[in-house]
């Protein structure tokens, strides 16, 4: 959803068997993941993880901190076949929002503010006719960044919004544009969203006008708990969604939500607007956790983002208030799943672009084949991810250290494996790697890998992109077929013992001897791969041939004993 008009356009302990050797491990048939190229001391536990994960609304941000330009953010378009860009003053001010709220440093807040305020008329009011939604959306980050919005860059950004505001009836309170009538593309472009900004902006420096903005924000609502996008006719006698008869918006919603917000704890009637508003959303979020915008868009990032990020600020107010449960998170999940966090290993075209977030599915898979290819295109990723930044604050962090194992330490080379995974935070892609083994991801609790041909002890690799965690290793034997090496006694008398040596077999693997037709022993394998075993040969005399058959059917070996009397 755009507001503005064209005009404006630590080494963590493995998980398997606490404080067992790696070789131990192996011989148990349990392989230990352990941190690649780790000191050889014991497996040490990391702090039991807080309850959101800082990392992807840091990345979010950091990535947009990446796009801008000397504290501007610029995009562009696509017109008879030229390219054409410009200074988009209102994402700059959404981007420095993020920033500020994700704890990035003054200087780099201090940066964006020096960049916008010489452009302070030209983004709020081009011409000389004033934007109420650009005036107010800069005026709120200014002040929330920590400087005068009464004076920033020669202007009193909140008197040219007061001045924007209606303080006649029916629509007292209301903001509006000024426009050129002369100008094809002029027009009163205020809606629900500058509304909103105008609110925090009126709060935020105490203005007199805060309560009336306040209340035409809430007369927007319709009667199912949402806000529509769009004001009435400026002389309709009646002002509200529900006089008009229009239907709500979940980025409308999500925006009024946390404009009311604030106000919401001191102010009985508008405490029961936001808790309408936020029954509404927890009714229209997908299972998936995503919501959609209607018009057949489909569950999307902006979204999503602007419903998550209402709903956990609204929950964390103190005593939750209005009784929300894991809406946030899962908000939170379906963002991750459409953030670029890439793993060593198992990069794309978009490995370039950690934490940016993907509009939808389609832009995603677009993203991973060709990057991010085009102004549209740009635009797009550009404004999911500041519209993503404030729910991804709510992204679940893992329940505890990463790790993951093989069911058995030898496994049947040529095959897929299953693999068992802990550790991951939800939505957190992890990434399996290895010499010969195709990359293979997962963002659960289980995986599979395919282990290649040949027999050999094979290193597999579980990295994320999450520099924090270093990347995790077992080792797991691969079982091709095979012939072991025999060696047994000769000959022997009646009833005496017949000694078998064995060698080549993996450490830990089991096998089987037999002869005369049964199977008449079993054995494990030590942790170099061998084994003797001793056995009476047989009562009576003869030549006996025996076989032995290994963890599968092709990895055998062969030999013959003589009994004599």
């Amino acid at each position: 959803m755009s507001l503005v008009s064209p005009r404006s356009a630590l080494r963590r302990r493995a998980w398997a068997v606490a404080g067992v050797s790696t070789a131990v491990a192996v011989a148990a048939a349990v392989p230990l993941a352990s941190p690649v190229a780790a000191a050889p001391a014991a497996p040490a536990v990391s702090a039991a993880p807080a309850a959101y994960d800082g990392l992807p609304r840091t990345y979010a941000a950091g990535w947009l901190l990446d796009q801008m330009s000397d504290g501007i953010m610029t995009n562009g378009y696509v017109s008879g076949g030229q390219e054409f860009y410009f200074e988009d003053y209102g994402m700059t001010a959404d981007v420095g929002r993020v920033l500020v709220e994700s704890g990035f440093g003054n200087e780099t807040i201090a940066e964006i503010l020096d960049a916008l305020a010489p452009n302070t008329a030209e983004s709020t009011a081009p011409g000389g006719y004033v934007s109420a939604g650009s005036t107010a959306k800069l005026a709120a980050f200014v002040d929330l960044a920590g400087q005068d919005a009464r004076a920033f860059g020669g202007t009193d950004l909140v008197a040219q919004l007061e001045g924007r505001v209606s303080t006649t009836a029916p629509t007292a309170g209301r903001v509006s544009d000024d426009f050129d009538p002369s100008d094809e593309f002029g027009a009163d472009y205020a809606n629900v969203f500058g509304q909103s900004y105008a609110v925090e902006a009126l709060r935020s420096t105490e203005s007199d006008l805060t309560d009336s903005a306040a209340g035409f924000l809430a007369q927007q609502q319709c009667a199912d708990g949402s806000f529509r996008l769009y004001f009435s006719p400026a002389d309709a006698p009646d002002q509200s969604c529900d006089g008009a008869g229009d239907t709500g918006s979940v980025d409308a919603t999500a925006r009024a939500v946390l404009a009311l917000l604030p106000d919401a704890s001191g102010d009985a009637e508008l405490r029961t607007v936001v808790a309408d508003a936020v029954s509404w959303l927890v009714r229209v979020q997908k299972a998936s956790g995503a919501f959609d915008d209607g018009d057949q868009l489909g569950p999307n990032a902006n979204s999503t983002g602007l419903a998550g990020e209402a709903l956990g600020k609204a929950r964390a107010l103190e005593g939750n208030p209005f009784r929300i449960g894991g809406q946030a998170e899962r908000a939170a999940v379906w963002l991750r799943l459409h953030q670029v966090a890439e793993a060593p290993g198992c990069i794309t075209a978009l490995a370039n672009n950690r934490g940016a977030v993907a509009y939808d599915d389609a832009a995603l898979v677009r993203g991973q084949a060709r990057d991010i290819d085009g102004l549209d295109a740009n635009y797009q990723w550009k404004l999911a991810t500041v519209q993503s930044a404030g729910a991804l604050a709510f992204a679940p962090a893992a329940s505890g250290p990463l790790g993951f194992r093989s069911p058995t330490g030898r496994v049947r080379a040529g095959t897929a494996i299953p693999l068992v995974v802990a550790g991951l935070a939800p939505g957190q892609r992890g990434c399996f790697t290895g010499s010969g083994i195709p990359q293979a991801s997962t963002t659960g609790t289980s995986a599979r890998v395919v282990m290649p041909r040949g027999n050999g002890l094979r290193n597999l690799y579980l990295s994320t992109g999450d520099y924090r965690q270093p990347a995790l290793r077992i080792q797991v034997w691969a079982l091709d077929a095979a012939r072991f090496q025999i060696s047994t006694t000769r000959q022997v008398r009646v009833g005496a013992e017949v000694q078998l040596t064995l060698a080549g077999l993996a450490p830990g693997e089991r096998f089987t001897v037999s002869y005369r037709g049964q199977a008449r022993r079993a054995g494990v394998a030590d942790g170099s791969g061998r084994a003797q075993l001793r056995f009476v040969g047989a009562l009576n005399p003869g030549t006996f041939g025996l076989s032995v058959v290994g963890e599968y059917a092709d990895r055998t070996a062969s030999s013959s004993f003589v009994v004599t009397r």
